[in-house]
C-alpha cells in the first residue's frame, strides 16, 4: 500500500494497481474565492486516473466540483447517506454514471482487497479503508469539533470494530465563519481564535491517543483566506510543526503512536514515510 498526500483533505491510496482517492481539492478556491489551497497541490494530476472517489461530506473544501472534473469519468463515486436529495444527479450531470450512495455503518467491498466503511455524525463522517490488513481510518471533520461524550462514542465504536488501526488521519484546526467574520467591540478577535484552535488541536490529541494508531497525520487543515479583513486569522493558527510536541505532551510522553508532519507529496509506503515534498 501506498498512501500519497495531495492536497488539504486528499489523500491518493494505491493498492495492488488500485488508485483510491479521498474528498479531492487539488486547484482552485473554494466558498466564494474565499479559501485559498495552502500549501498547494504540487501534483494534481496524480488523481486523473483514479478507480474511486470517496466523499466524506459535502462541504466545498472536500466536494469540490473543478477538481472532481479533472478526474476521469470511469471512475466510481461514492459518498455517505444525507437527507438532501440531489446529489447523484449532480454527479452524474458532471459525467459520472459509476455513483453509490452509502448508508451509515455499511461497509462496502471496492474489489475482494478492499473494504470501505463509513461512520456518521450528522453531515460528516469518518471513512474506514480495510486493504491488504491495513486499517486507515480517515476522520478529516467529522470529530475534531464534537463534544467529548461523542468523541468517546466514535472511538468505542471505532476500536470495537477495528482492533489494529495504522494511519489515522483528521483535521486539527477551525473551518467555520467565526471567529474571522464576526466583530463587535467586546470581542478579542485573536484571544477567540487562539482558544478554538486549541480546542481543536486538544480534540485531535484525544482522537488519536483514543485510537492509538501507527500513524497520526494532521490534514484537512490547508487552506488560507486572503480577503483584507480575514488575513488575520492565518496568523493564529495551530502550527503543524507543533502538533507532535503537543500530542506527546498531551499524553505525557506514554506513547507509541508516531505523529508525522506531512506535505503535499510525502508518502507512506510499506508502513515507512518518505519526505518527497520541497
Amino acid at each position: 500500500m501506498k498512501i500519497t498526500y495531495i492536497s488539504h483533505a486528499t489523500l491518493l491510496i494505491e493498492v495492488a494497481g488500485v488508485k483510491i482517492v479521498t474528498d479531492p481539492w487539488v486547484k482552485g478556491s473554494s466558498y466564494c474565492d474565499q479559501w485559498h489551497l495552502f500549501p498547494k497541490s504540487l501534483s494534481p494530476d496524480l488523481i486523473r486516473d483514479a478507480d474511486f472517489v470517496l466523499y466524506s461530506h459535502g462541504h466545498e473544501d472536500h466536494l469540490h466540483q473543478a477538481s472532481l472534473q479533472t478526474i476521469n469519468k470511469n471512475a466510481k463515486l461514492f459518498y455517505p447517506y444525507s437527507w438532501y436529495g440531489g446529489t447523484t444527479t449532480f454527479f452524474k450531470e458532471l459525467g459520472f454514471n459509476h455513483v453509490k450512495e452509502v448508508l451509515n455503518e455499511e461497509t462496502v467491498n471496492l474489489n475482494d482487497r478492499i473494504r470501505v466503511t463509513y461512520l456518521s455524525n450528522n453531515l460528516d463522517n469518518v471513512i474506514v479503508i480495510e486493504a491488504n490488513g491495513q486499517v486507515i481510518v480517515n476522520v478529516n471533520d467529522a470529530l475534531p469539533s464534537a463534544s467529548p461524550l461523542m468523541i468517546a462514542r466514535f472511538i468505542s465504536k471505532i476500536n470495537q470494530r477495528w482492533k489494529k488501526i495504522d494511519y489515522v488521519f483528521s483535521s486539527y484546526g477551525g473551518a467555520s465563519y467565526f471567529p474571522n467574520t464576526v466583530h463587535f467591540s467586546e470581542k478579542n478577535d485573536i484571544e477567540i481564535g487562539e482558544t478554538r484552535e486549541l480546542f481543536f488541536v486538544n480534540n485531535f490529541c484525544k482522537i488519536i491517543s483514543g485510537l492509538n494508531p501507527a500513524f497520526a497525520v494532521p490534514f484537512a487543515t490547508d487552506f488560507v483566506l486572503l480577503d483584507d479583513n480575514q488575513r488575520w486569522i492565518n496568523k493564529i493558527k495551530f502550527p503543524r510543526e507543533k502538533i507532535r510536541d503537543f500530542y506527546h505532551n498531551y499524553t505525557g510522553g506514554s506513547t507509541s503512536v508516531k505523529v508525522i508532519e506531512a506535505y503535499p507529496n510525502d508518502y507512506f509506503s510499506d508502513m515507512q514515510f518518505q519526505q518527497a515534498s520541497p
